[in-house]
């Protein structure tokens, strides 16, 4: 597919959607039962408003260290609420391995709370993307992501904080994989960043799996970002990332939560 957008108008979308999705997305943590390094970081995560109810998706490895049935209570959302760290409410949890896919619902009371006292909110499903797999036949090649990597995450246990800095990259779609159905990335080691400055040094892609990938569809001007899927892996070195469709994402909710 024929790149259709300018150098100018990328890092402008850039921008905007790096303040949009920001907001969306959040940081998988675990309880590690170790003392003084109670808090462990897994990996990222969307936050997604479904058919009235609130869950964080992510990807099944993501959480894979974390016992199946100990997930509800050790896969922590943290968020501060007045000063105070309170983590959501999660009441169930699903899993699908073969896809990569793990969804956690989310106590309504308690997603709201996250609404009300932090900038967080969550993505409407109706901004799924409806041809994930045709976008890149049909429309464009660019893609938007937003994740927290692993180097960009920084535990003082002394203090009990975690300071953590989100990563957008935007990039164009190489190829669509037939076997798999997955939808496969360039990537790279370094970019040009938001500000147009050339060389920008990009931290590995380790801890960015299970956040969204959006598709730009530049002709809605209310909403050109749509969620075309997760991102399941990345490896940096090969030049590519791979995203799980959001078609597949939402067949599962429906199947295991609804």
């Amino acid at each position: 597919m024929e790149i259709i957008i300018s150098t100018e108008e990328l890092l402008q979308k850039t921008v905007q959607f790096k303040n949009w999705s920001g907001t969306i997305l959040t940081r998988v943590f675990n309880r590690t039962g170790v003392p003084g390094f109670e808090l462990g970081a897994l990996g990222s995560a969307g936050l997604l408003k479904y058919k009235r109810r609130y869950f964080v998706i992510t990807a099944s490895h993501v959480v894979k260290m974390v016992e199946e049935e100990k997930r509800r209570t050790d896969v922590i959302i943290p968020f501060i609420n007045n000063g105070k760290t309170e983590i959501l409410n999660l009441i169930k949890h699903a899993d699908d391995k073969q896809n990569d896919i793990a969804a956690f619902e989310i106590e309504t009371e308690s997603a709201k709370l996250l609404e009300q006292k932090t900038n967080k909110s969550f993505l409407d499903y109706r901004l799924f993307d409806e041809d994930p797999l045709g976008y890149f036949e049909k429309i464009s090649n660019v893609v938007f992501l937003h994740g927290i990597s692993g180097e960009e995450t920084k535990f003082d246990y002394d203090n009990f904080s975690v300071d953590m800095t989100t990563t957008p990259y935007t990039t164009f779609i190489d190829h669509v994989d037939q076997e798999s159905g997955m939808i496969v990335l360039m990537a790279g080691k370094t970019g040009k960043n938001e500000f147009g400055e050339e060389g920008f040094k990009l931290p590995v892609f380790n801890g960015m799996s299970g956040s969204f990938a959006y598709s730009y569809r530049r002709e809605d001007k209310e909403n050109p970002f749509r969620c075309l899927g997760i991102l399941t892996n990345g490896e940096r070195e090969a030049g590519f990332m791979w995203v799980l469709p959001i078609s597949i994402v939402n067949d599962f909710i429906e199947e295991e939560f609804f």
